[in-house]
């Protein structure tokens, strides 16, 4: 009657389709060719969260945290003083970079859409919000690409993903 954790293994390994799978209800992603350290990771990272869910159920609802505190804090050797301050200046940056990043969209500069979502891209794989950082690779391939016919509806998704993460992150350093 409990939930089994389920990890996709697929040759489906583009952009966009991790978040696919996980929307679909799985709980972990790797692509093929299958690499024994990513999914021995895979399974660690569902079997923690699954045994955190048994001890407390009002933790349950991990997909609702858009970004991974604690391997942020570990990336940072455990300075939870450091990461807090890289929170505040993400905090600070993204409006700006989400303003060049529509503007460059607008003018159809490639080189310039390819260096903020880059920047962006960087900053949320610090927090381990891979939804944008995902989101803000898309764009930057299009940018190095200059490629611009999809770039709306990929700015709209970078959008959604930013909408989530700040507010969650914010709500974390209030603690």
């Amino acid at each position: 009657g409990g939930h089994l954790p389920i990890i996709a293994m697929t040759a489906h390994a583009m952009r966009g389709d991790r978040d696919r799978f996980l929307a679909a209800g799985m709980d972990g992603y790797i692509a093929k060719p299958v690499r024994p350290r990513e999914l021995y990771d895979a399974v660690e990272r569902v079997a923690a969260t699954t045994e955190r869910d048994d001890a407390d159920p009002a933790s349950r609802d991990d997909s609702s945290v858009p970004y991974h505190w604690d391997a942020a804090l570990e990336r940072v050797g455990g300075k939870e003083d450091l990461l807090r301050d890289l929170a505040e200046i993400f905090f600070e940056e993204c409006p700006r970079l989400m303003q060049q990043i529509r503007e460059h969209i607008e003018g159809k500069n490639g080189a310039e859409l390819r260096r903020a979502a880059h920047t962006l891209k960087g900053s949320a794989y610090v927090f381990g919000a891979e939804g944008a950082a995902e989101a803000a690779q898309r764009l930057e391939d299009m940018g190095q690409a200059g490629d611009f016919s999809g770039a709306l509806v990929a700015l709209e998704s970078l959008e959604m993903q930013v909408e989530r993460v700040v507010p969650a992150m914010q709500e974390k350093l209030a603690c």
